[in-house]
């Protein structure tokens, strides 16, 4: 029988095999928080980390899978198998989740009316920005938050202060 290449997650403290049925593209556990490939090399058991992201985390696996039926034939790998690098997602959390990191990380940090301020300003700028993620957000939407400012008789200092 031909040893196979086993594709599993770190969920919490254990370790989950993700099966792949039909070389269709499998499901990502709950809670997987990486990926590693586990398989024999040279009669010695090793397991591979592959990233936390899920998608990178495949595309390595199948790489690998490729690049052991190359060896397997007595064939050549090709370069940019055995040097492909982890692939890994850009981050993409929504705006509010981004405030929320935010005030977690700094709370601890600053007195609370600073704080609080803070949470003000972004309140009031996640009122008025329409965009989905951090990377949507342009130059164009930062002015439109200051005239926004102007537009609610915001004085002077008060948009410095939330600008």
């Amino acid at each position: 029988m031909k040893a196979k290449i086993s594709f599993i997650a770190r969920v919490g403290q254990a370790f989950v095999l993700i099966e792949i049925k039909n070389k269709k593209t499998p499901v990502a556990p709950a809670g997987a928080t990486s990926y590693y490939a586990r398989f024999t090399e040279d009669s010695k058991r090793v397991c591979k980390p592959l990233g936390k992201d899920f998608t990178g985390a495949f595309i390595a696996f199948r790489n690998l899978e490729i690049a052991r039926e190359f060896k397997s034939r007595n064939l050549p790998v090709p370069f940019e198998l055995v040097n492909a690098p982890l692939i890994e997602v850009p981050r993409t959390d929504t705006l509010a989740q981004r405030i929320d990191d935010y005030s977690v990380r700094i709370k601890s940090n600053k007195a609370h009316r600073t704080w609080q301020a803070y949470m003000n300003s972004l309140a009031l700028f996640s009122r008025h920005c329409k965009r989905a993620t951090i990377q949507e957000i342009t130059c164009d939407d930062l002015f439109s938050f200051k005239t926004f400012l102007r537009g609610e008789k915001f004085g002077d200092r008060s948009i410095y202060n939330n600008f």
